[in-house]
């Protein structure tokens, strides 16, 4: 009533000259209650890009600004900067330490942000202008996530970029993917911000290149020490120098990106291999039992696979490093009760083979016999099993697959030993186990026999007879008459199976034979093998 009241003597004071004019007091009442309400629905709303008229509860036009700061090293909160201006330092190698993100505008939702801190890790999420990172603690930002919430998310792309050191501006990225980089110690130097309606084409975004990181960690539990720290790609996870045996270990995807899983299983002392693989983050091989792991396998699964191949090598007691293995290869020693004790583990596109320093990667005892059935010893294996290099302790060598490839010092000393130049089978055996042994080694001492038949008989004081053949051994072959005969070098063994290294004198420079040794040569006898005592298998 007291509303009525007051309008109605307002029009009061207006009524006599709105009669005269012909208007009944209805009609101008009618009339002012119009215009108040088109004065109480229209709002004007300004904002630095635009002016917008906005009619009742729906927007004609909304827009919206993305401002940012960053707390730089040795300068603290620099000035906001908004809309893809650049927030922290280049060319200053500064680390940025903390950021803060706001959104203006009159567009409702919200923003959020995660930062990858070193010492922390990934942080958890932060929005509307929380501090992410740290402020007083000298840790450096090594990546960020950002993404938007609410109805802003339905109409704009929140786009951020990276400067990081050492690689400068890394791609652009969208929508809470990740920026920057982890696991190498980087620093964040840099960063831009921006928003693009999501109706606006992008055409500069590269989420992959965006975001560097090793592709996987593993984890290895050793005698004595426990499990030690994560190891990322191609860092070495266990211990070398020290005799202690790994005895379990823990791989898993560390690169978001790596579309795939990772599984892996082990040879266990005692126990042998084991029957299911293991998979992303899974233990293999045993805690608190004291075994040791001899051999491992791993691959990738799922896309990963066909984008990419797993190397690993394993460090074996009283051996050392092995070469590279892939793909489920094995890498380590059966049978020989040796143990691992450091692993190394890195994954490369198909197209990036890493580079090998041979092919021993699995040493793998086999019992094979000689004719008269004397055991004899194993070797080493290559991925296919076929047996392609030689093993003593501490101590590798290459099977001679062309003359070529041999070190120019043997075969200078060989010839000045025998007076004899290549092709020549005793030049090439006197080459071939002085580059085995690794300094120089006569075959027949201070004797010089005129032929190789004769070293059966005569040979240097660091030989001895056997009828086993081993890898590393000399193989001579004589006649019955006079000291003619032939004189090899065994490369390989495996299930009774003999394979040789040869230079034939008038005839090939090289060749490598696999053959019966009793019935190779014609007109001679195979007398057997001589051991030289520097090879200890």
């Amino acid at each position: 009533m007291k509303r009525k009241y007051r309008n109605f003597s307002k029009l009061i004071a207006i009524g006599i000259p709105l009669v005269i004019m012909g208007a009944t007091i209805q009609q101008v009442y009618a009339k002012e209650a119009n215009e108040a309400n088109e004065e109480n629905s229209v709002e004007e709303v300004t904002n630095d890009n635009t002016t917008n008229i906005i009619a009742g509860d729906e927007p004609i036009e909304q827009n919206a600004n993305v401002i940012y700061e960053t707390h730089v090293q040795d300068k603290g909160w620099q000035n906001a900067v908004s809309n893809g201006d650049i927030a922290g330092t280049t060319g200053e190698k500064k680390r940025i330490e903390g950021v803060r993100i706001n959104l203006d505008g009159n567009v409702p939702g919200e923003i959020e942000y995660q930062a990858h801190v070193q010492g922390i890790g990934w942080q958890e999420w932060k929005k509307n202008n929380e501090v992410s990172g740290t402020t007083g603690e000298s840790r450096r930002l090594e990546a960020i996530r950002i993404r938007l919430l609410g109805e802003i998310a339905n109409r704009y792309n929140v786009l951020y970029q990276a400067h990081v050191e050492n690689y400068g501006w890394l791609s652009w990225t969208k929508n809470g993917e990740y920026c920057g980089s982890q696991g190498y110690g980087l620093r964040l130097e840099a960063l831009r911000i921006r928003l693009v309606k999501i109706s606006d084409e992008i055409t500069d975004v590269d989420v992959k290149s965006a975001f560097l990181s090793p592709a996987i960690q593993y984890q290895s539990q050793i005698q004595n020490i426990g499990w030690q720290s994560n190891k990322l790609e191609g860092n070495v996870a266990g211990t070398t120098g020290q005799s202690k045996r790994l005895e379990a270990l823990k791989i898993q995807i560390y690169n978001p990106y790596l579309n795939g899983d990772i599984q892996y299983k082990a040879h266990i002392q005692n126990l042998g291999w084991e029957k299911n693989w293991s998979q992303s983050g899974e233990i293999v091989g045993t805690v608190g039992k004291s075994l040791r792991m001899e051999a491992i396998q791993i691959q990738l699964l799922g896309e990963a696979s066909k984008q990419y191949d797993i190397y690993y090598r394993v460090h074996i007691q009283n051996y050392g490093w092995l070469d590279w293995a892939k793909n489920g290869a094995i890498s380590g020693s059966i049978g020989d009760s040796l143990g691992i004790e450091a692993i190394n583990i890195c994954i490369r596109k198909k197209d990036e083979e890493l580079a090998h320093n041979g092919n021993v990667v699995s040493m793998e005892h086999k019992n094979s016999y000689d004719r008269d059935g004397n055991i004899i010893t194993g070797m080493c294996f290559t991925n296919d099993g076929r047996i392609e290099y030689c093993y003593q302790p501490g101590k590798y060598w290459h099977s001679r697959t062309s003359i070529s490839g041999m070190n120019g010092r043997w075969i200078n000393y060989a010839v000045a030993r025998t007076g004899v130049a290549l092709p020549n089978c005793f030049t090439y055996a006197t080459a071939r186990i002085s580059e085995i042994l690794g300094y120089n080694q006569s075959l027949d001492g201070a004797n010089r026999v005129p032929g190789a038949g004769d070293l059966w008989a005569v040979h240097a004081n660091q030989f001895s007879r056997s009828t086993a053949p081993r890898v590393g051994a000399l193989m001579i072959w004589t006649s019955r008459n006079n000291g003619y005969g032939h004189v090899a070098v065994v490369e390989s063994v495996y299930n009774g199976i003999i394979t040789w290294s040869q230079s034939n004198y008038g005839g090939k420079l090289f060749e490598y034979v696999t053959a019966n040794p009793f019935n190779y040569v014609p007109g001679l006898r195979f007398m057997g093998y001589l051991w030289h005592s520097g090879l200890k298998l």
